[in-house]
């Protein structure tokens, strides 16, 4: 799991003025209106997929949540009003920790599935076709 955490990878911050000008050759030509703002939304969907890509990336190792199951347990079992009161903020942010440690080892990124992949792929094309009024199909010569 260390291995994985330590891959090197560059996030995405922005397009270059250069790769943006190759993008806007593929716009429709009654959008180009709308240039600056799909720029924009383009790279937030950039940003925000590198951010979750980074995040998964240093997720807890294996024996971290085996670890974090036990202290669950161990709050769950107090008997002391008082002490479950105190500690029911932290035990919310423990059990929302086993949901997204779940949801990274699921099956949504089982083999060669990469969910968040996946949900990038779906922003770029619902833009596409919403905003720009693109029809989504296959090409042999481009985007």
């Amino acid at each position: 799991m260390a291995a994985k955490a330590n891959r090197k990878s560059t996030p995405f911050h922005s397009y270059t003025d250069t790769q943006w000008a190759t993008i806007e050759q593929t716009l429709p030509p009654q959008r180009t209106f709308w240039a600056r703002d799909i720029r924009f939304e383009l790279e937030q969907i950039g940003r925000e997929f590198w951010g979750m890509r980074q995040q998964r990336l240093k997720r807890p190792s294996v024996r971290d949540r085996a670890h974090l199951c036990l202290c669950l347990e161990t709050l769950a079992h107090l008997r002391s009003p008082a002490l479950k009161r105190d500690f029911m903020p932290t035990y919310s942010r423990l059990m929302a920790w086993v949901g997204l440690l779940e949801m990274w080892s699921g099956e949504g990124f089982q083999r060669k599935r990469d969910i968040l992949r996946e949900l990038l792929y779906a922003r770029a094309i619902a833009l596409w076709e919403s905003v720009l009024g693109g029809r989504f199909g296959v090409s042999r010569t481009g985007p």
